[in-house]
Parts: structure tokens; sequence; C-alpha cells
């Protein structure tokens, strides 16, 4: 790709802070439904929701198979983790 790594610590401080705009790009692009979802008038419609739209999503041939931010986190240090147990707080405050 031809960035370098100080290039890539300059724009975004460390990895973990590369990961989170990784994670806030990733989300505006795959998972606005799942953030609308967050809005259904109860538990039951928001859960229904979300399992639904993430089985058409892992299931999508044109995308990686499994979940970005679970990746991400599963070989990240505290800081990603952190960030994606707060998943949907973290991403509505970033927008």
């Amino acid at each position: 790709m031809g960035i370098s790594k100080p290039t890539l610590y300059a724009t975004f401080g460390d990895k973990a802070g590369l990961f989170r705009e990784a994670v806030v790009v990733y989300t505006a692009v795959r998972a606005k439904e799942h953030i609308a979802a967050l809005a259904l008038p109860t538990a039951r419609e928001v859960a229904d929701a979300w399992l639904r739209l993430t089985g058409g999503v892992t299931r999508d041939p044109g995308a990686p198979s499994g979940c970005f931010t679970v990746q991400g986190a599963l070989v990240g240090n505290a800081t990603p983790i952190a960030y994606v147990t707060n998943f949907p707080q973290s991403v509505c405050e970033a927008r």
C-alpha cells in the first residue's frame, strides 16, 4: 500500500487508535442497520433485529468471514477489547 509505519503512527497514534478508527469506518459501512435497530421500541425487537442482521452479514459471500470487531479484539490488547465491549456506545459517540 505504500504506507510507512511512521505515517500510520503519526495519523493514528498507535495500533489501538488505528483499530478504533477502523471500527468506526467498518461500522459506518456494515452496521448502519444494527445501530438503527437500537431505536426499536422493545428489547425483544432489538434482539430479534440484531440476530437477523448479524446472520445476514456473516453469510455475505463478498465479505470476509467472521466479525471484524471480535476478531480484532481477540488479537489486540486491553484497549481494543474495552472499545469493542462498549461497541454501540462508542460508535454512537464517534458519530
